[in-house]
């Protein structure tokens, strides 16, 4: 199991943890049947448009494309809440403790987890720590540590 502890946009400590997928298609996680059925066209599809048979308008292919937006976006949400451990995050209801609103989880959050979800983990190169090097510091490389006036 692929645990991350990372810091959300608004800077609380947060703890992403891959879930268990023989779980979730047993009916083993608390998710409406909709939201399942949007989170597993996500996983497998990245939800593509539904469009209705026979010819259709330029406006009956734009409402087909926006409704397969928003339950990318809405599934995209529950795999967030799915994946969230700590915090918890609440789709729907009334907040508990130690719970945190949808609404507090940032875009990019959002697209963080879902990234995570999908490589099983921690996908961001790491920033590497400032050892104090100055920035505009002239630097030689290793071995030629002697000027080429002094040769």
């Amino acid at each position: 199991m692929s645990r991350v502890e990372f810091h959300l946009a608004n800077g609380r400590p947060a703890v992403f943890e891959m879930p268990d997928m023989l779980a979730l298609v047993s009916n083993g996680a608390d998710i409406p049947n909709s939201a399942l059925r949007n989170v597993l066209d996500l996983i497998y599809n990245g939800i593509v448009p539904r469009y209705p048979s026979g010819t259709l308008t330029p406006a009956q292919i734009a409402a087909a494309e926006l409704k397969a937006d928003q339950e990318r976006i809405k599934a995209m949400y529950r795999l967030a809440s799915l994946c969230l451990v700590e915090p918890k995050i609440r789709i729907d209801g009334t907040l508990r403790e130690g719970e945190m609103s949808y609404r507090d989880l940032g875009w990019r959050d959002i697209v963080d987890i879902q990234g995570m979800f999908q490589v099983g983990g921690a996908f961001h190169v790491p920033t590497p720590p400032d050892n104090g090097s100055g920035v505009g510091e002239t630097v030689t490389p290793d071995g030629d540590d002697v000027s080429h006036e002094a040769e």
